[in-house]
């Protein structure tokens, strides 16, 4: 399908890397090989998954042991890879046998021990929940999926009271708060939990609701729930430097990552994603923010945010 003729968005397409890939999935010419990067992120939101359906008490024990996580991961992993048409590469295929699941470990074993206890007093909603935005005024249709949705009446997981989205990352970089302020995929989640609606499980069946709130976002980058590797000066969780040596455990801030969104921003927001729509069906595939990029790029100070209130001026 041709970019214009497109009828519904969803967040890969506003995200990615490399604006190039995304016209040329549009108009179906892309690989079927599935890749060891791409399985192993599909593994650990499976995996993780599988925990959730479960209470936070459970985790680790009886039907919910970390390996139990850990053969649900590989195998609906290995069941979405055949159902899509895809090929797993000889590398993903070895690696989800043998280097995947021994990464996993140590990351479900701490996600269990040190988030576990927080989302014990948060209200679970639902993990993959489908969401859609439609913006009638600029004929543009949304949809996406929230990796896990809670309600945390007390902010215990430190991203604010409320509504909650969480979205699991296995990425190399961690990302700098310049690339979250301009991050559109968090920026759908939110505008979609305000504006739009999720499909939400009921006694009835599934049904779509509109929630009508703004909620928290938290970038949750799991390869910081691993220990340091070598000895590193950073902030811990009370704000404070302190040195931290290796094997030491990382602050929860270093891997729960708030995103935050100014909410005088939202039809500034509207605007930017369907302009992002506009051009690509108009031909032009503008980059888009870099997790670490954003945070050393020369133009960054006048570059359009979406955490702060506009500066008159600004574009």
């Amino acid at each position: 399908m041709r970019p214009e003729e497109t009828k519904e968005w969803h967040t890969t397409d506003l995200t990615d890397h490399c604006p190039a890939r995304v016209r040329l999935r549009l108009v179906g010419k892309i690989s079927n090989r599935a890749p060891t990067a791409m399985v192993r992120g599909m593994a650990a939101g499976a995996a993780l998954e599988f925990l959730h359906d479960h209470k936070p008490e459970a985790w680790g024990t009886g039907d919910c042991t970390i390996d139990k996580a850990i053969t649900y991961g590989v195998t609906a992993t290995i069941e979405s890879i055949d159902a899509d048409n895809r090929i797993l590469t000889d590398a993903a295929e070895k690696a989800l046998q043998s280097s995947i699941p021994k990464e996993m470990e140590p990351v479900l074993d701490a996600y269990i021990r040190r988030l576990g206890p927080l989302f014990s007093k948060a209200s679970f909603i639902g993990t993959e929940v489908p969401i859609r935005l439609h913006d009638d005024e600029r004929k543009v249709h949304y949809a996406s999926h929230l990796d896990l949705l809670v309600h945390d009446k007390g902010d215990v997981l430190g991203c604010g009271k409320g509504l909650v989205v969480l979205d699991w990352k296995w990425r190399k970089d961690s990302p700098s708060k310049a690339y979250l302020a301009r991050n559109q995929q968090f920026l759908l989640y939110w505008l979609a939990c305000k504006y739009g609606e999720v499909l939400l499980k009921s006694p009835l069946g599934d049904v779509w609701q509109a929630l009508n709130e703004f909620p928290c976002l938290a970038w949750v980058h799991l390869p910081s729930l691993k220990p340091y590797t070598r000895k590193t000066i950073v902030k811990n969780d009370a704000g404070e430097e302190v040195e931290f040596k290796k094997g030491d455990e990382r602050p929860l801030r270093q891997i729960v990552r708030v995103v935050r969104f100014e909410e005088s921003q939202a039809e500034n927001a509207l605007q930017s994603l369907s302009k992002k729509i506009e051009m690509y069906q108009k031909g032009y595939w503008p980059c888009n923010p870099d997790p670490v990029g954003c945070g050393i790029c020369e133009a960054e100070d006048f570059c359009t945010r979406f955490d702060t209130v506009q500066l008159e001026g600004d574009e």
